[in-house]
Parts: structure tokens; C-alpha cells; sequence
């Protein structure tokens, strides 16, 4: 139908059954040949809707999303102050950009850092960065709470620095969202942690959606804890320090940290479900509104039910909500 639409005639249809027959059986002939002046990756997006082999055709839902500005024409790429500024103005990149700058500037302001007053700057500099080259800007935030957290313990700083290394190799693909976990200490104040899972719906990889929502909840639990504020969910109160400060070996902050997580269960099974939760949340928006229903359902059971001693209503307002956002995106979709 495509094919037809663009091109104003039928890719098979010949004067007789037989010649049609034998049309079929050779392929369509490239949508270029009538139609050379369509963009390129529409021309190529249809071709291979009709090739011969059924397994180079795409799924209806990959040529639905393929078509989504297949028909726009690509402009060069250029150096110039267009291209800087749609960067710029890019939803995503904003959006990035806030969360780096949000995340250097609270770790600046909140952990021991020397010299004082620099908060702001570094917030203004990751969030500066972000905008301009987005793996940099994430580098350049998940490097800010090293030296800080080098003064509660070295230890600390080494384990830290691994992590976040290997955070940035496994956030490279998608930069824009490598900082969604820092959600997690921002919504545990409001009890609004159930929504992480919500928020980590926009990253595309299903592994990468999991771990940031399992990260934000044990990130939210360790803030926490060096804060010696209520633990999330429970409101328990966590051991003064996490029992890390002043350690020098990072095997021992890890330990102690493992300890104090095994010493609160119920934050390490709030993690799991979260990245459950994350995992199929777009399976269940691609099932409409009954994989809504299914899927707000579920996040009850994971999060209230399995965890007894959870605070309940923030929990299934966030289920509520997050049902019904689904459903809406489905109902779109």
C-alpha cells in the first residue's frame, strides 16, 4: 500500500494473472525507480517492507516507528549556529542537562566538599557540558562526588570511582538517561519513589531501564544512610555512617554497605521490583489498557504486599498513576 501510495501505481498488478504472478514471484522493483526524489530512508524503508525474504521485512511496529519522520528530508550536517541550537533546544538534552547539572551541584553542596561555594559552579558546568556533548557532561557529573566522598572515607572514593566507571561504560549508548538514578535520593523525601519506574520508561534498552530503577532506590537508601535520615519505604534508621567512615579499603566499605542493605530487606526488594516494574512496563503499554490494568496490578503486589512493613499509600497512589499514564500512552499509540 505503501508502495502504491507513493509511487501511483501497483508494484505487481500486470494484464494478466500469469505476468502478475510472475511480477510477485521477481519482487517489487525499487520505490527509487519512479520515485528517486524521496528521501532516501523511505525509499529504503519501503523496499524492504517488500523484500523477498520475510525475515528482512519489518515488524508492523518497527515500520511504525520507522516511518515517524522517515519522509523528512536530512539536511547536511553542519557546524554551524542552527545545529548548536537545535542540540540546544532538544527536549532530551534539557532534560539531561538538568539532571547533570543537578546532580554535581546537590553532591557539591551536600558531602564535604573544599573548597566551599563551588556547588553552583560545577552545577552550571555539568549542565553547560551536558548541553554541548552529552557522554562528556555525564562524566563529568558522575566525577564530581569522587573528592568529597574522599573526605568521609577513601575507601568510599575508590569504590565510587570504579562504580561510576563502569556506570559510564554501560550509560555510553545512551547518555541522556546514564543520571536518571540520581532520581532516587530527589523523590524519596516525597515519597514518591514508586514513580522511578515511570521515569525510566524513556530509555530504550530494557537491561538499562531495570538498573536504573533498582539504582535509584539503593542510591536513595545510601544517601540516606551517610545522612542518617529514614531509610525509604520503612522510615527505619539506617547505622550512623553506614559504618564507612574513615575505612581506606574499598572491600570494606562494600562489605559494610552489603551489610546494612542484608540489615533492611525490604529496600533490596523494592529494588528488584522496581526493575521488574521497569523491565515489562512497555510490554504492558503495547497491550493497551488491559496490560495497564495488568501491569498497575502488579506493582501492587511487588510493592505492597511483598513488602509489609512498606508505607502503603505512597506506594499505590504511585501504582495508580503509573497505570494510568500507560494507558493514556497506549491510548495514543
Amino acid at each position: 500500500m505503501l508502495w502504491e501510495a507513493l509511487s501511483g501505481r501497483h508494484p505487481f498488478w500486470q494484464t494478466s494473472m500469469l505476468d502478475t504472478a510472475r511480477a510477485i514471484e521477481s519482487g517489487a522493483p525499487s520505490l527509487a525507480v519512479l520515485r528517486p526524489d524521496l528521501p532516501k530512508g523511505l525509499i529504503q524503508l519501503v523496499d524492504r517492507s517488500l523484500s523477498l525474504n520475510p525475515a528482512r521485512r519489518p515488524s508492523a511496529a518497527d515500520l511504525s516507528r520507522s516511518l515517524r519522520g522517515a519522509a523528512a528530508p536530512r539536511r547536511r550536517k553542519s557546524k554551524g549556529r542552527d545545529q548548536v541550537a537545535g542540540r540546544v533546544l532538544q527536549p532530551g538534552r534539557i532534560g539531561a542537562a538538568l539532571l547533570a547539572g543537578g546532580f554535581a551541584g546537590w553532591t557539591a553542596a551536600a558531602l564535604p566538599f573544599y573548597p566551599h561555594g563551588w556547588a553552583v559552579g560545577l552545577a552550571v558546568a555539568a549542565a553547560a557540558v551536558t548541553t554541548l556533548r552529552e557522554r562528556l557532561g555525564l562524566a563529568l557529573a558522575l566525577a564530581v562526588p569522587i573528592l568529597p566522598l574522599g573526605n568521609v572515607s577513601l575507601g568510599l572514593a575508590v569504590l565510587y570511582g570504579a562504580l561510576a566507571a563502569a556506570w559510564l561504560v554501560l550509560s555510553w549508548r545512551e547518555p541522556r538517561g546514564g543520571l536518571l538514578f540520581a532520581l532516587g535520593p530527589v523523590l524519596a523525601p516525597l515519597a514518591a519513589l514508586g514513580l522511578v519506574p515511570l521515569a525510566a520508561s524513556v530509555l530504550r534498552a530494557g537491561p538499562r531501564r531495570a538498573a536504573q530503577a533498582a539504582l535509584a532506590v539503593l542510591t536513595a537508601g545510601v544517601v540516606a544512610g551517610l545522612r542518617h535520615a529514614s531509610l525509604p519505604f520503612t522510615g527505619a534508621r539506617p547505622p550512623l555512617g553506614v559504618g564507612v567512615a574513615g575505612a581506606a579499603n574499598p572491600l570494606d566499605v562494600a562489605g559494610s554497605l552489603a551489610r546494612a542493605a542484608a540489615a533492611h530487606p525490604a529496600l533490596l526488594v523494592e529494588a528488584a521490583a522496581f526493575a521488574a516494574i521497569a523491565l515489562v512496563l512497555p510490554f504492558a503499554q503495547a497491550r493497551g489498557r488491559w496490560g495497564a490494568a495488568g501491569l498497575g496490578a502488579a506493582m501492587l503486589v511487588l510493592t505492597v504486599l511483598a513488602v509489609p512493613s512498606a508505607a502503603a499509600a505512597p506506594l499505590v497512589a504511585a501504582a495508580w498513576l503509573t497505570a494510568a499514564v500507560v494507558a493514556v500512552r497506549a491510548t495514543r499509540d
